[in-house]
């Protein structure tokens, strides 16, 4: 089992789309584990484009990467040219006097080519061996919104307020409409939906909020440091079956009877569905913990476990019954003293 960083460094990987500069003020972790472990990462794509000065003459740039699972770039194309790679690269060249105007776009994609986190950021002069920090914000569901059959869809206009991006759609014979929004900075979204022909509100109303591993940093090439939003971090367990972690800090925010708790939320994509979970958590004080059965609509329900050990600082649990994905949320139960935790989950049968 390998070591989990808080901070996870990766090689400069992007997207084009419609993404903002994010925030990471996001008022739910576990509504943002529950939106990130709809896909599972496969690959990622980065589109990179910057300009600049050469002998008093601009030179524009456009790169894009194709990278694999461990985030090594496998293909490169620059200004439409393929370049050949001998090996896969740990990052993306910059040359000695570096790039102005640099913007980089992110996607993390599953198998299927669906995008289960996306990102973008920009910087006046990224140096050769700079190192880029990225906010990976995990795409939100579409969300289906009943309206009147037999509309005119030149006649429907639609205002999201909190995205930065959005489409939609409408099904005349069954009036089923379908919105979906990306790029949100604050962790939730308001839709209006009119009438133009009328001036009516059809409907309104509000969308809720529901990374990758590490690559070795280069002296020249500019790697990428990807977190995810409010603190928020994926546990894969992987071939081993398990995966541990110590420097943890209570970093999540969750809401519990409508007031924000500070906590540590967890992710654990590939549980499998015939196996359970055994966590174990070491922390300076006593801890609650929670763990809830992914589900990509609605409410999570929470697992049973069974207590294995709990003495002051250390619980050990092992779920009853078997899981698919999970979320796991660590609460302290006194007052936070700052100090980090470490904990361990497995697989079992």
């Amino acid at each position: 089992m390998k070591t989990i960083k808080l901070l996870l460094v990766a090689v400069i990987v992007g997207l084009s789309g419609l993404i903002a500069r994010c925030q990471t003020n996001y008022p739910d972790a576990e509504a943002i584990a529950q939106a990130e472990l709809r896909f599972n990462a496969d690959h990622y794509t980065e589109s990179f484009w910057s300009y600049r000065n050469v002998n008093g003459s601009y030179q524009s740039l456009n790169m894009f990467a194709l990278l694999n699972q461990q985030l090594y770039v496998t293909n490169l194309t620059i200004n439409g040219t393929n370049i050949p790679l001998p090996k896969p690269l740990s990052g993306l060249p910059i040359p000695p006097d570096g790039y102005q105007n640099v913007n980089i776009n992110v996607n993390a994609m599953d198998a299927l080519g669906n995008t289960s986190a996306e990102g973008q950021t920009n910087y006046p002069y990224l140096a050769q061996g700079s190192s880029v920090s990225l906010v990976m914000v995990p795409r939100f569901p579409p969300v289906a919104i009943q309206l009147k059959p037999g509309l005119n869809r030149d006649s429907i206009n639609v205002q999201v307020n909190g995205a930065n991006g959005w489409g939609w759609s409408y099904d005349p014979n069954t009036g089923l409409f379908i919105l979906e929004v990306s790029g949100v900075a604050n962790g939730s979204a308001s839709y209006v939906i009119k009438n133009n022909d009328t001036g009516e509100t059809l409907a309104h109303g509000g969308v809720p909020f529901f990374q990758g591993t590490g690559g070795p940093v280069t002296d020249t090439n500019s790697v990428l440091s990807l977190s995810s939003p409010d603190g928020y971090l994926r546990l894969p367990l992987g071939s081993n079956g398990g995966n541990y972690g110590s420097g943890f800090q209570f970093d999540s925010q969750i809401i519990r009877n409508g007031t924000n708790m500070t906590a540590k939320v967890f992710g654990v994509p590939d549980v499998s569905y015939k196996s359970g979970l055994s966590i174990y958590v070491g922390s300076t004080e006593p801890v609650t913990l929670e763990i809830r059965k992914w589900s990509a609509t609605g409410q999570m329900t929470l697992v049973p476990y069974t207590i294995q050990d709990n003495e002051k600082g250390f619980i050990s649990v092992i779920t009853t019954g078997p899981i698919d994905k999970a979320v796991i949320t660590v609460i302290p139960q006194g007052s936070i003293t700052g100090k980090p935790f470490y904990m361990g989950v497995s697989r079992v049968n």
